[in-house]
């Protein structure tokens, strides 16, 4: 996942590659994260997620 620097209502696009080389992009705005806190994405995920 890498940061792109394009901002949409407070949160960030990432280029996420998935498959086997293949790329797309995802708005942070509906990502979260179970790592430490990534700038740009919505929140830490729900402890029921893990």
């Amino acid at each position: 996942m890498s940061r792109t620097d394009v901002q949409f209502e407070g949160y960030e696009w990432f280029e996420i590659e998935y498959g086997e080389g293949l790329r797309g992009y995802m708005w942070g705005g509906i990502m979260c994260s179970n790592a430490l806190h990534i700038a740009g994405l919505y929140e830490n995920c729900p402890a029921d997620l893990n």
